[in-house]
């Protein structure tokens, strides 16, 4: 598994260790110089500026900014001491965030952009790749998609190769990533591909596929999830999580891989093999074949699990071997020189000769239990601060730092920096500035507030988490750049140039940078504190009655993009388009306002909220926005004709409709028996015994009975009314 983090920004790395016999974890190594080397993007290895930092059960590293400036980093994390007390292990990071991260990413300025067939079509075109994904899963992960078993055919971009539709040949894959400019491939489970070109610098995911080298050079290569064989030249190629098999290599790293074969080398130089283990179950064990006529190759086997029998060291110059894990180790007759060291729980049996043998860290089951599990930890002989002894007995006697958290209670708590002793679960600290010390002396970056508790920021809170419910917090006008903070009551100016998110907070009197906020309740002013993305979730009103929180984008600010989304009650806003260009979307239920110092910029509004627009020249959108006038205006103006389903107020309204007729008087015959009508019907006697009931005019509301009806000229005779109609008079017959 691989970490992912932002290219070129300072991070921290959390990892674990294990005890020599891989079951229990270490938990005390100590750092020492030289025991973390970091390699970029398959450079040369060198120290980490920082150690690693003992956090109880595991440990954490500090990362530098310009150690994080690679695509690829692998860090080592290796035991030098002369009696081995952790396996080592490695840890592999990807970065993002920047063009030359392994995962670059399209700015968010993009991403409103809609995209049609009709105006982003242009081939091998940004606009058209993307549509392409939008329509389909495509090229998923940035990878072309290979299947020897059930693919097709083809090598035209965006059909041939995505998730969907993979290829059914390395051939075409490869055409298709010099096309599409992609170095990623991955393989359906079951195919089978034999490389016949030079593959350098590819990177092959998959899990339980068969490749055939080929004899092809795979320099910078990287394979996953393969069962491997034949011949492979280049160098600083990779394998993670493959079966290697019978296998002919020049320099290399494997990670993770299960060796089931003879693993020959081909060229002088440094070989790595990482977290590997045997795939040859019983006696037997597989063969790592140094060559014959190979001089001085450096063999790194780390954390290795199983047999290994080791073959030809020596044989043409000066070859060393470093072996750690536990399992088995064979020296076979035809290993005539160099130095192998052996560290671990390792049975040896060495048939060679000629060679220097280290193996003083090699340790039996009963020497670990001797050294380490019979020791007995008590106060009296294990309290030196900061001392492996003294942490595990503290782990013992309390809680301790529970969750990865420093825990504050300024109500309740204690004032203390000492490192395992102040800011635990069962005695926290009073303030911010002790949390502060304990955190930057434990490698910590998150906090634990008690209910309660009162905190205002006075320096810098960058890149952490704050934790409670029920708690108060002052930012202080200091700089809350990518912090996550929880459940606080929040007020005062904060700063920060990567967005910090505030969840379950009520905010009130604020001025933020760029954040995002969900679920929180809006209580006061809000003020927008610099130009930039706000994205605001599921977040609501805290004003009762008819008065709002507001959203002031400041008016000497600009350049605002407010997303309020599924939002809850009333939210006025202020200063739109009083500098640059200011966007809002509002999305919810409840009412808008717009306060007339609004002068410019755009809202959408959407849903079901009611709008006061007191601005001057904001652009409103509002398609989408429903309000009650505008529900009760849309039932009442639906037509009847289209709603037949039986039984519902639609049907009877609409047979009812069926079952009026509807007319008016004409000039002609006007009397208070006979009336000249526009109705269309021809046949005499038609509505004879049917009642008539005026709508309009002087008879309105009387009603009588049809006696005869002329088809011809549309005469009705009734039973004798009041007054006689006039025309233009409306009736209805029933």
């Amino acid at each position: 598994m691989a970490y992912l983090r932002r290219y070129g920004v300072a991070t921290t790395i959390n990892f674990d260790l294990f005890e020599v016999d891989g079951v229990d974890f270490r938990v005390d190594a100590v750092h020492a110089s030289g025991d973390t080397k970091i390699m970029k993007d398959e450079g040369a290895e060198a120290n980490t500026t920082n150690g690693f930092t003992d956090e109880g059960q595991g440990y954490s590293l500090a990362l530098t900014a310009t150690e994080m400036q690679a695509a690829r980093i692998v860090i080592y994390v290796v035991d030098q001491t002369a009696t081995k007390v952790w396996l080592d292990r490695t840890i592999i990071i990807e970065t993002y965030a920047n063009a030359s991260a392994e995962h670059p990413f399209i700015g968010e300025g993009v991403w409103d952009r809609a995209l049609t067939g009709a105006t982003h079509n242009i081939a091998t075109s940004a606009g058209r790749r993307l549509r392409g994904i939008q329509e389909f899963q495509g090229y998923e992960n940035g990878s072309i998609w290979i299947d020897t078993v059930n693919g097709t055919a083809g090598t035209v971009d965006y059909e041939n190769g995505t998730v969907e539709n993979p290829v059914a040949s390395l051939a075409d894959a490869l055409t298709l990533a010099t096309s599409l400019n992609m170095t990623r491939f991955t393989v359906i489970n079951g195919s089978t591909i034999t490389l016949t070109t030079t593959t350098s610098n590819k990177v092959f995911f998959g899990d339980r596929w068969t490749l055939a080298l080929g004899g092809q050079d795979v320099s910078g290569s990287h394979f996953e999830g393969a069962d491997v064989s034949g011949i492979g030249t280049g160098t600083e190629f990779h394998f993670e999580n493959c079966d290697i098999g019978t296998v002919t290599l020049s320099t290399f790293h494997a990670t993770n891989c299960r060796l089931s074969g003879t693993i020959t080398f081909s060229a002088a130089g440094s070989y790595y093999l990482a977290n590997c283990h045997s795939g040859i179950a019983g006696t037997s064990s597989p063969v790592i074949d140094t060559g014959v006529a190979v001089a001085n190759v450096n063999l790194n086997v780390r954390a290795y699990s199983g047999g290994i029998d080791l073959r030809n060291l020596g044989q043409a110059g000066t070859d060393n071997a470093s072996i750690e894990g536990f399992g088995q180790v064979i020296l076979n007759a035809n290993c005539v020189g160099g130095t192998v060291a052996i560290r671990g729980l390792f049975e040896l049996t060495n048939n060679g000769s000629g060679m220097t043998i280290a193996d003083e860290p090699r340790y039996d089951s009963d020497t670990l239990i001797d050294l380490n599990w019979d020791e007995v930890i008590t106060s009296g002989a294990h309290n030196v601060n900061n001392s492996a002894a003294k942490i595990l007995r503290e782990l013992r006697e309390n809680p301790g730092y529970e969750g990865g958290f420093i825990y504050i209670d300024t109500v309740n708590g204690t004032a203390g920096t000492e490192n395992y002793v102040n800011g635990t679960l069962d005695n926290p600290v009073d303030s911010i500035a002790d949390a502060n010390t304990l955190a930057a002396a434990l490698g910590i970056s998150r906090f634990k507030v008690i209910s309660g508790s009162s905190i205002t920021f006075v320096a810098s809170q960058e890149n952490q988490e704050f934790w409670g419910e029920s708690w108060t917090l002052a930012l202080g006008g200091q700089s809350i750049s990518g912090t996550f903070i929880h459940g606080a009551d929040v007020s005062g100016v904060g700063t920060g140039a990567v967005k910090p998110k505030f969840e379950h907070c009520d905010v009130n009197g604020v001025t933020v940078p760029p954040c995002t906020m969900y679920l929180c309740g809006f209580s006061g002013d809000i003020v927008l504190g610099g130009a930039g993305n706000y994205f605001w979730y599921d977040c609501h009103s805290e004003v009762a009655g008819v008065t709002t929180p507001s959203i002031d984008v400041g008016a000497a600010i600009g350049d605002t993009n407010v997303n309020l989304r599924k939002y809850a009650g009333g939210m006025e806003f202020k200063n739109l388009g009083q500098l640059g260009t200011d966007n809002v979307s509002v999305e919810g239920d409840g009412n808008v306002i717009l306060n007339p110092n609004c002068v410019g910029g755009t809202i959408a509004i959407r849903g079901n909220l009611t709008l006061e627009d007191n601005s001057a020249t904001t652009t409103v959108s509002d398609d989408a926005r429903i309000d009650k006038s505008q529900v009760a205006a849309g039932v009442l103006d639906e037509a009847t004709s289209g709603h037949t389903t039986v039984g519902t107020v639609g049907e009877v309204l609409n047979n009812q409709q069926r079952a009026v007729t509807a007319g008016a008087a004409i000039a002609g015959t006007l009397s208070v028996t006979q009336m000249t009508t526009d109705l269309t019907e021809s046949t005499d006697d038609h509505y004879n015994g049917q009642i008539i009931k005026w709508t309009t005019g002087a008879l309105k509301g009387q009603a009588t009975d049809v006696t005869d009806y002329t088809g011809s000229t549309k005469l009705l005779t009734f039973t004798q009314v009041t007054e006689a109609p006039s025309a233009g008079d409306e009736f209805i017959i029933v």
